[in-house]
């Protein structure tokens, strides 16, 4: 019996491609990865017999979208010839639409978001300072900017169109949650950070490795990392359970990562990538004065943290739902 083939649009030589890589011949399964030069090279001329999955990981050029007709051609062909396509609405035609696209159609679908608007219809008169603003195209959170007056504001216009910027309200936080998505089903393990009260940003020196009610810490999934070390950063927060705690992975005092917490974070990170067609996705969700709100539904997410603050294997879960 033949094994099965992917392809990998990706940059070569990244965290996620090589992961992808290592995971797939350890299930005995054959990846080829190709960046946007080899593309552009054969004129994205790919034997498409030759696979069974194509994947589209990051079909940017130096972080430029102008290449993505041919990628959403690229994946239709897949799609006639009977091949799978992930993502499958790739097919369809809908990638890199922007971020301003996905708010709208969270908001529309009744998800809980920040007030989130198009810069273009920004007024003072409804909307104050400080705020968040986001260029649609941004990743990483390295386009995503807290506007504390009219000066930081005149400073983002003069690096980015005003009709690629949307804002949203800035909302006082305590954490900021991680949830990986494959398939549209939420991995059994969610990553807290306290959000630093100098910056609004996550601490990514402060988290929390947290399991959810259904999964035990010797869950295949998952490497050898010690309990220990996942917690090590999170030990200065009292209302964290210790590795030695009787609930194990779930900390239930004072109600800080309850089952039923994790069981909202779960279903609101499965229904936003469900409805965005992300079939891999990290789900930022933030938690204020008890309620959540959804950041970002990432269709590139960056595999790196995650697995190592949490031991878990994505990229390995990630295959076997390829290869189904």
């Amino acid at each position: 019996m033949n094994s099965m083939k992917i392809l990998v649009i990706s940059p070569k030589g990244v965290y996620a491609a090589v992961r992808l890589a290592e995971e797939a011949r350890s299930q005995k399964i054959e990846v080829s990865v190709m960046d946007m030069y080899e593309l552009q090279s054969c004129a994205f001329k790919v034997d498409i017999k030759g696979f069974d999955v194509l994947y589209v990981r990051n079909p940017f050029s130096n972080n430029l979208a102008k290449h993505l007709p041919e990628v959403v051609d690229l994946a239709k062909q897949f799609r006639l010839a009977g091949k799978k396509v992930v993502d499958s609405v790739i097919a369809k035609g809908i990638l890199a639409e922007g971020k301003w696209a996905d708010y709208q159609k969270l908001e529309a679908a009744g998800l809980p978001i920040p007030k989130t608007d198009a810069l273009l219809n920004f007024l003072l008169s409804t909307f104050h300072f400080p705020l968040i603003l986001k260029w649609i195209y941004g990743f990483k959170g390295k386009h995503t900017f807290l506007i504390k007056d009219q000066t930081d504001l005149d400073k983002v216009l003069e690096r980015y169109p005003k009709e690629e910027l949307v804002f949203q309200e800035f909302i006082p936080a305590e954490y900021e949650y991680k949830v990986i998505t494959v398939g549209y089903k939420a991995l059994p393990v969610i990553l807290r950070f306290n959000i630093d009260s100098a910056t609004k940003r996550p601490d990514f020196n402060k988290y929390l490795a947290i399991h959810t009610p259904t999964t035990s810490p010797r869950y295949a999934g998952y490497s050898s990392l010690k309990k220990e070390e996942t917690l090590r950063s999170a030990s200065e927060d009292s209302s964290v359970a210790s590795p030695t705690d009787k609930e194990g992975w779930l900390a239930k005092r004072d109600g800080v990562v309850g089952a039923d917490k994790m069981q909202t974070l779960t279903n609101l990170a499965e229904q936003s990538s469900h409805l965005l067609g992300r079939e891999l996705s990290k789900v930022d969700i933030l938690e204020s004065k008890g309620k959540f709100y959804i950041l970002e539904v990432n269709r590139f997410p960056g595999l790196d943290s995650f697995e190592r603050l949490t031991g878990y294997n994505v990229a390995g879960e990630f295959i076997k739902y390829l290869a189904k």
